[in-house]
């Protein structure tokens, strides 16, 4: 049996999971960087690798993967309400700058100055009218 492991190479799937359950020693004892190109051997090493975690360990680690998850649901949350937020600001401002251009009260410089934009945006918006 030895002799048909050691047959065994990294250039297939199958090949790489028989040597990962007949030799998982092998495979923990590749670097990071080899084992880069095989991303489902790294996830099957971190799976081996926690389940040797002392119980402290473990709920260090879920601990961590807690805030992890509640910095990611932060951050959609903050990335969703800055996008409602500029939607709303960038249709108020685009209704003020439209409004300006139809009452003829200020010049086209003096509109990009009062809202805060670019002469060209001002008279791309013109264009629209």
């Amino acid at each position: 049996m030895d002799k048909k492991i050691a047959k065994f190479t990294l250039d297939t799937g199958q090949d790489r999971w028989i040597a990962f359950l007949t030799q998982p020693e092998k495979i923990l004892a590749m670097s990071k960087e080899t084992l880069h190109d095989y991303p489902n051997l790294i996830k099957a090493v971190d799976l081996l690798n926690e389940s040797n975690y002392t119980p402290g360990q473990i709920l260090a680690y879920e601990k961590y993967l807690d805030s992890v998850i509640s910095w990611n649901s932060t951050m959609i949350e903050s990335f969703d309400n800055g996008y409602e937020q500029g939607l709303t600001e960038g249709t108020e401002k685009t209704l003020g700058i439209l409004q300006e251009l139809r009452s003829k009260n200020l010049s086209i410089s003096e509109i990009a100055e009062k809202f805060n934009i670019k002469v060209e945006l001002v008279l791309q918006l013109r264009d629209l009218l």
